[in-house]
């Protein structure tokens, strides 16, 4: 009872004090911190640890009593520069200089029979004479507890630095009796309390709900930046594979557009050239700029050959200032079975769709990045557009990889989650591999087989 009206007296009337429990309990308000003391009525010994926190944090910590030849060693370590700047308020490179008199300092290294004239600067004086404090202490007869009168007798410390040490003593509430090199060493020692705690960094639960919301609403704006320029690097350098993918991985895990991500991840992307892999003639140099809204237009389709049937065709584009279309491309020797595909495609591509790499109109289609239609990764791209819904429900039910393991919460539940019912006995059960492949074999006319391996 005596430590929980201690600790909820001393919360109430002492930054100090709050602080000091803070550390135990965590950054809050100052209401929620109290309330938070009151759960532990009951837990006398955590009142008790609380109260002992709160005590300690009033009862000035004790100095070193002496300051020795480890001390001034110290003063090099790699920590100790950045501590020393901000308790003498100058400049990291410019510690040693403000801390110390290098006049005094390049005497005490002539006494130790450095003969080397000309050095002033403090830092590069205090590495020498480090080496040679064994020849010093001999020269004077110092034992290792006598450095603090011999560095303050001699006036090493320069006043600036004697004010600063003095202030912080003050601040931090050490003793006033303690002298300058006692307050160095208790610096270098890392002695001193936990500095007053910033009560604007402070926050109720309604500022953390507040918080979180605009968190929230911060990540959201950072992932559509993040698609948006993806989107941007991916039209930029459409040959980069990684570059060309990225937007389609943040789709999937950043968005958590299985469909979106899965169809562009999966099937990617082409150029026009690389569909028609070369079969097409030289370019004419017709240039212009194409009308943003007219489509691209196939003519001139012609289907040849007896034994290997290929087809021709044409594409022209809509050009300002022409009062007819323009030829841009001449295309021979297409599969038949290929042809659908690509003139669809280039059907579906308007004035604005042509890349703005190339000189003229028909290098520009040929450097346009469009949907790839043909192989498995085009079968698979429309299967994934047209069967969207169900592609998702089979990664639901069987599961998807990801940087960071993430089970889907409803997924011990698809029973009475998902409003479809389970696929039948026929849909999971496959026969062996031996049928499939005599399947396939069956289904092909021998004159048609080709075996590439045995």
């Amino acid at each position: 009872m005596d430590n929980e009206l201690y600790v909820v007296w001393m919360v109430r009337t002492s930054e100090r004090a709050m602080a000091a429990v803070e550390e135990a309990l965590g950054n809050f308000a100052a209401q929620d911190l109290l309330h938070r003391i009151g759960r532990f009525s009951e837990a006398e010994s955590r009142l008790a640890e609380l109260a002992a926190r709160i005590r300690a944090a009033f009862t000035p910590p004790e100095l070193p009593a002496v300051f020795t030849g480890r001390h001034l060693h110290l003063l090099v370590g790699p920590t100790v520069q950045p501590l020393l700047a901000e308790i003498l308020r100058s400049p990291e490179p410019e510690v040693f200089a403000t801390l110390f008199d290098s006049h005094q300092l390049a005497q005490a290294l002539r006494e130790t029979g450095h003969r080397q004239d000309g050095i002033d600067d403090a830092e590069l004086l205090l590495l020498a004479l480090l080496a040679r404090l064994p020849r010093l202490a001999a020269r004077h007869g110092l034992e290792s507890r006598d450095w603090g009168g011999f560095v303050e007798g001699r006036g090493w410390l320069t006043p600036y630095a004697l004010d600063r040490f003095t202030e912080l003593a003050r601040r931090r509430g050490w003793s006033a009796a303690a002298g300058p090199t006692q307050i160095l060493a208790g610096v270098l020692e890392g002695v001193g309390g936990r500095p007053d705690a910033d009560r604007a960094a402070q926050f109720d639960a309604l500022a953390l709900i507040e918080l979180r919301r605009r968190i929230g609403l911060l990540s959201e704006r950072l992932r559509g930046d993040a698609l948006e320029h993806a989107e941007e690097a991916a039209r930029l350098a459409p040959d980069l594979t990684s570059v060309s993918r990225l937007p389609a991985w943040l789709e999937l895990y950043e968005h958590h557009a299985v469909a979106v991500g899965m169809r562009r991840l999966f099937t990617g992307s082409v150029t026009i050239g690389e569909q028609l892999k070369g079969l097409h003639s030289q370019p004419p140099p017709e240039t212009g700029r194409p009308k943003p809204e007219e489509h691209l237009r196939v003519i001139n389709e012609v289907r040849y050959g007896f034994l290997k049937r290929r087809m021709s065709f044409d594409i022209e584009c809509e050009v300002e200032g022409q009062s007819h279309p323009l030829r841009v491309l001449r295309c021979r020797g297409v599969l038949p079975g290929q042809y659908p595909a690509i003139r669809d495609t280039i059907r579906q591509l308007r004035g604005s769709d042509l890349s703005s790499q190339g000189e003229s109109l028909g290098e520009r289609l040929l450097n346009t990045a469009v949907p790839q239609r043909l192989g498995l990764p085009g079968r698979l791209r429309s299967a994934l557009h047209r069967y969207s819904t169900e592609a998702v429900q089979c990664v639901v039910l069987t599961g998807i990889r990801q940087p960071v393991a993430v089970p889907a919460p409803w997924r011990d539940h698809l029973g009475t989650a998902l409003p479809y019912a389970s696929p039948p006995a026929g849909d999971t059960v496959f026969p062996e591999v031996d049928e499939v492949v005599r399947a396939l074999r069956d289904s092909v006319p021998g004159s048609r087989r080709v075996v590439e391996v045995e």
